[in-house]
């Protein structure tokens, strides 16, 4: 048995690129503002633009918090557009799946902690490139 995954944020373009974050607590918020556990100060992010969320079923969503300039998830060649100013836009998470914030783009993978202590990541993550220095 498993425990819930926990978030990894690779980001691959933009502030705070070649940096990777892990998160294991709900939600994370992501923006500007001082108070945001995932700071981005670049140009076109709002204070809050976002958060991570783990639903009910162990899932993690990203969920755009009617930022002023959206944001968009990215699956494949895919792209949709989260941006609605009325009322926040969710997204349930894939592994592998990128996050555009404006010039900043992160990659999402999850790693899953059995009870024994071992872990082991999601499938795609061999294709994450290790942090820059």
């Amino acid at each position: 048995m498993t425990q819930d995954p926990v978030l990894s944020i690779h980001v691959i373009h933009g502030e705070l690129r070649g940096d990777s974050y892990r998160f294991t607590e709900s939600p994370v918020t992501v923006g500007k503002g001082e108070d945001c556990d995932l700071r981005i100060d670049a140009p076109h992010i709002s204070r809050r633009h976002g958060h991570f969320e783990l639903t009910e079923d162990g899932n993690w969503d990203y969920v755009d918090d009617c930022s002023t300039n959206g944001s968009v998830h990215v699956v494949g060649s895919r792209r949709r557009i989260l941006h609605n100013r009325d009322q926040p836009t969710r997204v349930p998470l894939e592994a592998g799946d990128r996050l555009q914030l404006a010039e900043w783009v992160a990659q999402v993978e999850f790693e899953f902690v059995a009870e024994s202590g071992t872990s082991f990541a999601s499938p795609t993550t061999s294709q994450i490139v290790a942090r820059s220095t």
